[in-house]
């Protein structure tokens, strides 16, 4: 898993949800469409570079975006 399984990063290799919470302010079209497309942070470079298009189902994508903002959509959950 790319973002690790506490959303850590894991170890600089994707966006850290546990201190980059923030990106969960987008709507929930907005994270669909950067799930299904893929997105590059500019200017943020991580050693697995641009998440890469997912293929899901619509239940899978409402599914993960549940996720999402369940576990780190307002504040971080775990300790830095």
């Amino acid at each position: 898993m790319c973002h690790g399984e506490n959303g850590d990063g894991n170890n600089g290799m994707a966006a850290n949800f546990q201190q980059e919470w923030h990106r969960f302010t987008k709507s929930d079209e907005e994270l669909a469409e950067s799930i299904r497309n893929g997105f590059q942070t500019p200017g943020k470079h991580y050693t697995a570079g641009a998440m890469p298009p997912q293929f899901l189902t619509e239940q899978e994508l409402n599914d993960v975006i549940t996720y999402l903002r369940e576990s780190f959509g307002n504040e971080p959950k775990f300790p830095n």
